[in-house]
């Protein structure tokens, strides 16, 4: 089995990678926080890149893992990024420690466990962001002419507006300000145009709007989940998207809910 979606392609951890390396080398140059002091230049330059190189293997999982997962939450995705590498800063920091003692010794009589972390932090967690606004502004699309041809695409199929790599097979839509996320069962494309437009370019694919900000497929539904008067449609795609209460009602009308229990009801055969 091949690695998680969220773990990204193998080309951007080497661009990653890479780059912390020359970023290590230089701050190793510079020497922060003390260690200009400490030893040759050599050995700060070894010391920091590998700690950024570490550091890009452990925030880089995580921060792929947060950006994959924050549609499930319904939580700010900044805000689970910033918790994210608040959380790592303690794994790092405690490396950061048992390394820096044993390359300088001297370190230890001045460094104690908050002293590790809060450094750590200080630097982890605004960078985490950075990374984090940078993601989004590459994913977003650029707006698109106001021609007769640009409007034509955009009351085209909307699964021409997709990259190859995403099939064809919709699960859900999201809306994020003046864009719609789609999400297939291989992942997701910010588009720019309005929900309201976005399902009028689905010809054929039965769903309902379950949220002011979600639409959702009807055969991507696998589970249903309460939690008291909350109710929760578990997609395909390992997504939680949140049903309004207004919603509820009317999808128990088109037979996702069952009148007494939270089992969707599946959608007859093809040919039925």
């Amino acid at each position: 089995m091949g690695a998680p979606n969220w773990l990204g392609r193998g080309r951007d951890w080497v661009r990653d990678i890479a780059a912390a390396l020359v970023v290590g080398a230089f701050i190793g140059v510079i020497g922060p926080f003390g260690t200009f002091l400490f030893g040759p230049t050599w050995l700060r330059i070894a010391y920091w890149a590998g700690m950024f190189g570490f550091g890009v293997l452990l925030y880089g999982t995580g921060l792929r893992g947060v950006i994959r997962l924050a549609p499930r939450t319904g939580w700010p995705a900044w805000l689970l990024v910033s918790l994210m590498a608040a959380v790592l800063a303690a794994p790092m920091s405690a490396l950061c420690a048992v390394i820096d003692t044993a390359l300088w010794p001297r370190a230890a009589h001045y460094m104690g466990a908050a002293d590790w972390y809060l450094q750590v932090a200080f630097v982890s967690v605004p960078l985490n962001l950075l990374l984090f606004w940078a993601r989004r502004m590459l994913e977003t699309p650029p707006a698109p002419v106001e021609t007769a041809d640009a409007r034509r695409v955009l009351t085209g199929d909307l699964r021409d507006r997709l990259p190859p790599r995403l099939g064809d097979r919709i699960v859900c839509l999201q809306m994020e300000d003046h864009y719609v996320r789609v999400h297939t069962d291989l992942g997701s494309e910010l588009v720019l145009t309005p929900l309201k437009e976005a399902l009028a370019a689905l010809p054929g694919v039965e769903g309902l709007q379950t949220h002011r900000s979600w639409w959702v497929a009807r055969d991507a539904v696998q589970d249903v989940i309460r939690s008291g008067r909350n109710v929760r449609l578990r997609l395909v795609n390992g997504l939680e998207t949140p049903v309004a209460r207004s919603a509820v009602a009317r999808l128990r009308d088109a037979g996702w809910l069952a009148p007494e229990t939270a089992s969707p009801v599946q959608s007859p055969p093809t040919g039925a």
